[in-house]
């Protein structure tokens, strides 16, 4: 169970957006040594507590589906308006969803599947 002063940290970051872990580790009382470490807070089982609370994976897998089918619309004066495929949002969700997945290839090494390889087998799987 998150502790008190992980609670007051995590509200504080909440509360405040843009606000440096540090300083709501602060914030919430925790000694200055302590609080110029972060992971003293983000590597403990109260933070991941915490985090499933208030940033449920369900949310985050449904606003990124979301993201991946984004639209916008495009308005004329002398046209009706058309819904088409917002390519920005989704290229953004498709990159991160590429680095959760670890498709990216690793700077460096030598084998294993490497993005463009990655690609050809989903086209060949999809066409």
């Amino acid at each position: 169970m998150a502790t008190l002063k992980q609670r007051k940290a995590v509200k504080n970051l909440l509360e405040n957006r843009g606000m440096a872990i540090s300083k709501a580790m602060e914030a919430a009382d925790y000694r200055p040594n302590t609080a110029k470490n972060p992971k003293n807070l983000t590597e403990s089982k109260g933070w991941e507590e915490l985090l499933e609370k208030h940033l449920p994976d369900v949310k985050i897998t449904e606003a990124h589906r979301e993201a991946l089918e984004a639209t916008k619309i495009h308005t004329s004066h002398t046209e009706p308006d058309i819904v088409v495929p917002d390519h920005q949002t989704r290229l953004r969700a498709v990159d991160l969803a590429y680095k959760i997945k670890d498709k990216y290839p690793k700077e460096g090494l030598s084998g294993g599947v490497h993005f463009h390889q990655h690609i050809e087998e989903q086209k060949e799987k999809y066409s």
